[in-house]
C-alpha cells in the first residue's frame, strides 16, 4: 500500500521539523512549504492525502491558501496562535475540517489527522454503494457526497458531511456531544469537544443560506444537539 502523503505548511521551521518527524514515524510520507505561495502551489499540484495549514504565514496567509485551492479532494487541519474562535470558525467556513491551537500536542494532531484519513476512507468506500438519505428538503448523496437543498447544490468538507449523515441517519434522536465527538474523531481524540460546536454552527450557516426559515439542528441544553428535518 503507497504511502499516505501529507503537506505541511508552516513558516517555524523548529515546528515544521517536529511535525515531520512525529509524521514519518507514523509511516506517512511529508511534503514541506514555509510559505502561503509556496503551500498553494503544492497543494494543488500534489493532491496530498491531508494539509496541515498554518493561518499566520508569510505573503499569503492561510486563509488565502484555503480560498484558492483549485477543488480540494483531501481534508485540512488549520493550526493557530490565537485562543478565540473567530480564525477556527474562519478557517472551517472556508473549507478546513479541523483545526489546532498552537501549542499543540503531537498526539492530538496525530489522531486528528488518523481520524480524518478513516472519514475519507469511509466515504470512498461509500461512492461504491449507491444510497440516498433524504430529511424534508435535504437531499444527501452519499455514493456521490452531495447535498441538496431546494435543488441547491451545497458544498461540504469532509468533516461536515461524516457529521450530517450522522444527524440524517438519527433523526429526531438527542445525540450527545461526546456520542458525536466519538463516532466522528473516534475514541482516540484528545482535543477539544467544542469542536463539534464549531463544525454544528458551520453547518447551520450552510442551511440557512438556503433554507433561512427551518432550522434543522437544535440544540438541546446541557446534552447536545437533535436533528428535525
Amino acid at each position: 500500500m503507497p504511502q499516505k502523503k501529507i503537506l505541511i505548511v508552516e513558516d517555524d521551521l523548529e515546528a515544521r521539523e517536529i511535525l515531520k518527524r512525529c509524521l514519518e514515524q507514523e509511516g506517512f510520507e511529508v511534503q514541506e512549504a514555509q510559505t502561503g505561495e509556496q503551500g498553494l502551489k503544492l497543494a494543488n499540484s500534489l493532491a496530498p492525502n491531508l494539509m496541515i495549514l498554518d493561518l499566520n504565514l508569510p505573503g499569503i496567509d492561510g486563509f488565502e491558501v484555503l480560498k484558492n485551492l483549485t477543488n480540494p479532494k483531501f481534508p485540512i487541519v488549520v493550526v493557530t496562535a490565537r485562543q478565540d474562535d473567530t480564525d477556527k470558525v474562519i478557517g472551517l467556513e472556508l473549507g478546513a475540517d479541523d483545526y489546532l491551537t498552537k501549542p499543540f500536542n503531537p498526539r492530538v494532531l496525530l489522531a486528528q489527522i488518523h481520524a480524518l484519513l478513516r472519514r475519507v476512507g469511509s466515504a470512498l468506500q461509500e461512492k461504491t454503494s449507491p444510497s440516498i438519505l433524504t430529511a424534508g428538503e435535504l437531499v444527501l448523496n452519499l455514493s456521490e457526497q452531495t447535498l441538496k437543498i431546494k435543488e441547491t447544490s451545497i458544498s461540504l468538507t469532509v468533516t461536515e458531511y461524516s457529521i450530517l449523515k450522522l444527524f440524517m441517519q438519527n433523526q429526531g434522536k438527542v445525540l450527545a456531544r461526546h456520542y458525536i465527538l466519538d463516532q466522528i474523531w473516534g475514541s482516540e481524540f484528545f482535543g477539544e469537544m467544542r469542536v463539534v460546536d464549531l463544525h454544528i454552527r458551520n453547518l447551520r450557516k450552510r442551511f440557512s443560506a438556503i433554507s433561512p426559515e427551518k432550522e434543522y439542528i437544535q440544540s438541546i441544553r446541557g446534552v447536545g444537539y437533535k436533528f428535525e428535518p
